[in-house]
């Protein structure tokens, strides 16, 4: 009778222990939804970046000082954080098939399969624009480096490196295992890379490349290590509260050095510096980590826009250049080019989405999106 009791009991302890740690995870579709939320902010976030002009443009010659400062505060914290989020998320997405023993070739075939002709076409498709735009056919280099490093477009170096950072994603893996090795391989990996970009600068397209596939490594660790702590995306309800303070407080931190170092540049181009250079970090690990535990929703509408997210970060560069292109034509809205940012993100976003929502049911589908 003592042994029944205490086997009842220790079932009963079980299913308490099951349901505080299901209620510790997060179910699949609110999983999902906050997934689908970062990524429509963060596509989002690129098109605003791209409809707007980095500090020191010539096209803010005729704000005033503080205008030029505030415009560049905002550009600099809004172009931080969109690809770094991409690359969370991605990384989140694996972790559970790094667990089940998955090789980096299982987990590399899949992306591959979908992502190479997608880069290769829009590398191409942007490589003709500026042949076209400039009448000077383009060099094999040239061709190279722009399906490779994805030069073809200043912002198609996101394929690429996604998939070298998914081919080292086993050793990621391990290197998540605890949070103190996740921070300091974290930590290793940044100043690596700022070592290297500080050596050899922009000056070599390659090795530029391999300093940023290795600022992008902390954002890979981290998103395994919280997929890991979090069973998902998102931390569940009752640790939402500790995930947001810190979020909170390291957004705040980093982002007040941030503008301390636009500041300190006066409205023009900011220089590197080490303080500057782990703010950024800090900032486009604040931002995702503090969306991915808000609980807040956007309508459901909205959400089933997600899948559209990758085709609208590819293609909007030609309606932002487009629209540039149709207002200089037009006299009177001559030194409005600022006043002009936010309608023109606007607009970009909103053709750019209905141009990919044709492609997605074109025979075009598997080549583009």
């Amino acid at each position: 009778m003592d042994d029944l009791t205490e086997r009842a009991r220790s079932s009963t302890l079980g299913d308490e222990a099951q349901k505080a740690v299901s209620r510790e995870v997060l179910g699949p579709g609110e999983q999902l939804t906050r997934d689908a939320r970062l990524r429509l902010l963060a596509a989002s976030a690129v098109v605003l970046v791209h409809s707007a002009y980095p500090p020191g443009h010539a096209v803010l010659a005729g704000l005033g000082p503080s205008a030029r400062t505030v415009e560049a505060v905002l550009f600099r914290l809004a172009v931080s954080f969109p690809v770094n989020a991409f690359i969370l998320l991605a990384f989140m997405s694996l972790a559970p098939r790094l667990q089940a023993g998955r090789s980096a070739l299982q987990l590399l075939r899949g992306p591959a399969r979908r992502l190479v002709p997608i880069q290769i076409f829009w590398s191409l498709a942007f490589l003709a624009a500026h042949a076209a735009a400039s009448r000077d056919l383009p060099g094999p280099g040239t061709v190279l480096r722009g399906v490779v490093l994805g030069q073809a477009a200043a912002h198609l170096y996101f394929i690429p490196q996604l998939l070298a950072l998914m081919a080292a994603a086993p050793l990621f893996f391990r290197l998540s295992q605890t949070p103190l090795v996740a921070l300091a391989s974290g930590a290793a990996l940044s100043a690596a890379s700022a070592g290297l970009y500080l050596a050899v600068g922009g000056a070599n397209t390659w090795i530029h490349a391999i300093s940023g596939l290795l600022g992008f490594g902390p954002f890979a660790i981290a998103g395994l290590a919280m997929a890991r702590a979090w069973g998902g995306v998102a931390p569940g309800p009752e640790r939402s509260r500790g995930v947001i303070r810190v979020g909170i407080a390291l957004a705040m931190v980093s982002g007040l050095v941030l503008v301390q170092t636009i500041l300190e540049a006066r409205g023009g181009p900011t220089r590197f510096s080490a303080h500057g250079w782990l703010a950024n970090i800090g900032f486009a690990l604040a931002v995702p980590v503090l969306l991915l535990a808000w609980r807040a929703r956007l309508p459901p509408k909205l959400l089933r826009l997600a899948p559209y997210t990758l085709g609208v970060y590819l293609i909007h560069p030609f309606f932002i250049q487009g629209l540039r292109a149709a207002e200089s034509q037009l006299h009177w809205l001559s030194g409005g080019e600022v006043a002009l940012i936010l309608p023109n993100a606007v607009l970009a976003g909103a053709m750019s989405l209905g141009a990919v929502v044709l492609l997605a049911r074109s025979p075009l589908r598997r080549t583009v999106l």
